[in-house]
């Protein structure tokens, strides 16, 4: 019903949802591999199936309430013949097989587990990836993360903070989880040194260069970063909300 009086005002997203890749695991440790993984998947259409209204497809790692984005990336586009060459440049010209794993609960950043999982599966079986999809419990499944033992794998991040920390750390740059594989240095030395500079400009550009690596390497894939909204109700003499 169309309600000319009321007015939805978005809240910039904190949350970010994601396909996470394990590169100890054997072709997952391709860095074409990974990007074939990227390229296969619509985020347009897997935000428009699976996801409420509002939820934006990702653009990269870092939602649009923490600053140190990258204002020159765009995601990665929606391209299967990309990835079917990406992943014969890999040596992969006949199927590859791997794992798909989702954690049997509901969150803002995945708020349908196994259609989004299935909706993956079935962009990657285009390209020639054909991943078994996995549901645990909860804590089975954390567990399994942290020991590095899923393949590839759904999850996401709230922000506990609206700083860039809360998510490079936590995420991709604690040593004692494994589920990503080997930690990538040149990222978590480019996050330490941002941490360590009392520059803000120089935290800034710091930042913006992790999520230039973050990018390029491909340790996960953004899929969405969900957003909340206000709505008000507006005098028919007031000014429209910007």
């Amino acid at each position: 019903v169309d309600q000319p009086s009321l007015q939805v005002q978005w809240r910039e997203s904190d949350k970010l949802g994601y396909l996470g890749i394990n590169s100890a695991v054997p072709g997952l440790s391709d860095p074409q591999v990974r990007q074939a993984i990227a390229h296969a998947i619509n985020l347009p259409g897997l935000i428009a199936n699976h996801y409420p209204f509002g939820s934006q497809p990702a653009d990269q790692f870092l939602p649009s309430a923490i600053w140190g984005r990258d204002p020159e990336l765009d995601g990665y586009s929606y391209d299967p013949d990309l990835s079917v060459s990406l992943m014969s440049q890999a040596g992969y010209t006949d199927v590859y097989t791997t794992t798909l794993a989702y954690r049997n609960v509901v969150r803002a950043y995945l708020p349908d587990p196994p259609a989004v999982a299935e909706d993956i599966r079935a962009s990657l079986l285009q390209v020639g990836i054909d991943a078994t999809i996995i549901e645990y419990e909860s804590a089975e499944f954390l567990d399994a993360w942290v020991n590095g033992e899923l393949e590839l794998f759904l999850l996401g991040w709230g922000a506990d903070y609206l700083h860039p920390d809360n998510f490079f750390s936590p995420i991709l740059c604690d040593p004692n989880n494994l589920g990503f594989g080997p930690l990538d240095l040149t990222l978590c030395t480019l996050v330490q040194n941002a941490r360590s500079d009392p520059d803000t400009l120089d935290q800034l550009a710091l930042y913006q260069d992790a999520s230039q690596r973050v990018y390029d390497n491909v340790p996960l894939v953004p899929l969405a970063h969900p957003r909340s909204a206000l709505v008000r109700v507006r005098r028919a003499d007031a000014a429209p909300i910007a």
